[in-house]
């Protein structure tokens, strides 16, 4: 019955029912709304100048037609620069933020590369989705069937991240202390719970029925580092410590940019 039922949700993972890999790109659609923008804001931009210039017999239709011009072109100009002055601030943060995710995918790939790891990433565009609209941004399987999944975080203007006395997390920036709307934390844990139920075909290691859960792994790009915590924040690994993030009986390990690879190397070596 097991098997059967095994079989079943084998079956409708491989038909494709929910989409696999990322296909939503932040990024182009960014670039799209900035392209539409500047078509816009040209042609309003013509149709101003071009009402401007019209001849006018004396200085009274002048006026009236200048008017006209700015009630029917500048008005609309300057609310469509207004609504749309956002958006090369958030190309220029998805572009960074994407760099900083080939940059960890492509440090992993080069330090395991002769352990036949496989990596799901945007370096080879194939990050795993983890629901209808959320993907993580790295997964490593390795042979032996030890799995990480990773959510990568950058904050340029962030010196550090830390747990603060309630449990949540909190970045430090120049003046002032900003807590997360959205806990980074419990997105990967659902996320990645997520992911097991529902691709384990995908997760499964060969010769094995048993999909067991992903190590949680949340990283902070440079510059951005993991400041000093409490000691019973850190959990052993090895001789290594490292921050842990508990969120009732799941957690996460919390890790700067530099500390991934070998977070990953002690992790290997435990039986």
């Amino acid at each position: 019955m097991v098997e059967a039922l095994q079989k079943t949700d084998d079956q409708n993972e491989e038909n494709g029912s929910n989409a696999i890999f990322r296909t939503y790109d932040r990024l182009k659609e960014l670039r799209q709304q900035l392209n539409r923008f500047t078509n816009h804001y040209y042609l309003l931009a013509f149709l101003t100048l071009a009402a401007l210039a019209v001849p006018a017999p004396d200085q009274y239709i002048r006026v009236a037609l200048d008017l006209l011009a700015l009630a029917l072109w500048v008005k609309p100009m300057v609310q469509l620069l207004e609504k749309n002055q956002h958006i090369p601030k958030e190309i220029s943060k998805e572009e960074a933020g994407l760099e900083a995710e080939r940059r960890i995918a492509q440090a992993i790939q080069d330090t395991f590369k002769s352990q036949k790891v496989k990596i799901y990433s945007r370096l080879d565009e194939n990050c795993l989705m983890a629901g209808q609209d959320k993907d993580i941004d790295v997964v490593v399987v390795f042979p032996n069937g030890k799995r990480f999944a990773i959510s990568i975080k950058r904050r340029s203007k962030a010196r550090k991240v830390y747990i603060h006395a309630d449990g949540r997390l909190r970045l430090a920036v120049p003046g002032k202390q900003v807590p997360f709307k959205h806990c980074p934390a419990q997105e990967l844990i659902d996320q990645e719970k997520w992911l097991r139920q529902n691709r384990r075909l995908l997760l499964r290691t060969p010769g094995s029925t048993t999909i067991l859960p992903s190590m949680r792994v949340l990283v902070f790009a440079a510059p951005t580092l993991v400041g000093e915590q409490e000691p019973h924040q850190y959990a052993s690994i090895g001789d290594k410590k490292f921050v842990k993030i508990q969120r009732d009986k799941d957690f996460v390990y919390l890790l700067q940019e530099d500390q991934l690879c070998d977070f990953i190397q002690a992790v290997l070596k435990l039986k």
